[in-house]
């Protein structure tokens, strides 16, 4: 049953309830009123017939007309229910009820006048009611109807639309509002979902395609297992493997701080182990590291600290350019801990960096490619940051300097 016919029938329901008892107890009162009223004239008549000097069995049989025994007495006050009355001379009489006393024709008739008026005022006020039953369900009932076509729209997949809300009312706004975001975020990540599923397949791709057609011009005859060739399966399995592990590592960075381990750790014990797996590397490309810390110890989880310094370490050696230098700053700052990796390297385009940490991004594909990288580097580093209740920025400038900043709160 639809909402806007369910409060329609629960308005019927309760205004038929509610002027029923109405109906009932106003014609009860009014019953009763009249009750009252031709009692009190009934006995007014009596004493006006007690008046008349008539003979007492006269006066019996007058007073038995209007439903009451009459009985001389000298009691004075009303006992049970008999009603003392007196004449012009003094004499009292109790007055006893003989059976119930029913109204005349024409107080029935008044009575049943009053009762089919009330009857029409109550058809009226229903009917009243009805029609502003049916305004009011509308208005409750038509932004829900609005909601439900647009929950079913998301259902059905057809994200990223403003649910309309027709309605002033302040619930049904926030609900309206709510689930717009709630319709964009899921477009947001399906897209990312799409997106990350084909950056996947062609990353894995790409390694694949080159280990099969080697093998396959192996087996042919075309090219010969000597020792190049061999080399070059090898760096195309571990380009592989590097994939895998890190889609693994982004994998379990969505199950967010599960994982992490907070304790003290020694700064430049971290760091000087990481410079120190780059220092080949960075002497190839002919790339100084040098250090600025100023901190010995934080609280933060080690684990992530460290993949925080290796990634950022592996990207400035990478893109920094032969000749480079880069410098790895840690200082405290108010509550937090600040680390800056800086090169005056090629640097970043503006229009690049918001897309710098989106997963498989990189700012030069064949040179990715040359150095080895997957893309997943910044993304890995900014998932870990954000474990951390910690944020992370680049700053750029092009064919100058590229710098990343990282402020990790520290509890006091």
């Amino acid at each position: 049953m639809k909402l806007r016919l369910r409060l329609q029938l629960t308005f019927a329901l309760y205004s038929i309830l509610i002027l029923s008892l109405l109906f009932l107890v106003l014609h009860l009162n009014i019953n009763n009123s009249f009750q009252v009223y031709g009692k009190r004239l009934r006995q007014q008549g009596i004493v006006e017939t007690l008046n008349n000097n008539l003979s007492f069995e006269q006066l019996e049989a007058q007073v038995e007309k209007y439903g009451y025994n009459l009985q001389k007495t000298n009691n004075n006050s009303n006992k049970g229910n008999a009603t003392i009355v007196k004449d012009n001379q003094g004499i009292s009489y109790m007055l006893t009820q003989t059976g119930s006393q029913s109204l005349n024709t024409s107080e029935q008739q008044l009575l049943d006048t009053i009762d089919s008026l009330l009857l029409i005022l109550g058809v009226v006020f229903l009917l009243i009611s009805q029609i502003l039953a049916y305004f009011i369900s509308k208005k409750f009932s038509s932004p829900v109807e609005g909601i439900s076509k647009s929950i079913q729209d998301i259902k059905e997949g057809n994200l990223g639309k403003v649910v309309s809300c027709k309605s002033n009312i302040t619930e049904y706004k926030q609900l309206c509002d709510t689930l717009s975001k709630m319709s964009k975020q899921l477009e947001k990540n399906r897209d990312q979902s799409r997106r990350y599923n084909q950056d996947v397949q062609h990353e894995l791709r790409t390694p694949v395609t080159n280990l099969l057609s080697h093998l396959e011009a192996v087996q042919d005859g075309v090219f010969e297992m000597d020792e190049n060739m061999i080399k070059d399966l090898h760096s195309e399995v571990i380009r592989l493997s590097k994939i895998i592990d890190q889609i693994q590592n982004l994998e379990k960075m969505d199950d967010g701080r599960k994982f992490v381990k907070m304790e003290i750790i020694d700064v430049n014990e971290i760091v000087g182990e990481r410079i120190k797996s780059f220092v080949s590397s960075a002497k190839m490309n002919e790339i100084s590291i040098e250090t600025d810390i100023r901190v010995k110890q934080i609280v933060t989880d080690s684990s992530l600290f460290s993949t925080i310094i290796t990634n950022l370490l592996s990207n400035s050696i990478k893109y920094a350019g032969r000749g480079s230098k880069i410098i790895i700053s840690i200082r405290k700052e108010n509550s937090n801990i600040l680390i800056s990796v800086k090169d005056n390297g090629i640097g970043i385009e503006n229009d690049k960096l918001d897309k710098l940490f989106d997963r498989f991004y990189r700012v030069d594909n064949s040179r990715s490619r040359e150095t080895g990288g997957s893309g997943l580097g910044l993304s890995i580093t900014k998932a870990s940051v954000e474990i951390l209740n910690g944020t992370i920025e680049v700053l750029s400038t092009p064919k100058k300097e590229t710098i990343f900043n990282i402020l990790l709160p520290q509890d006091k």
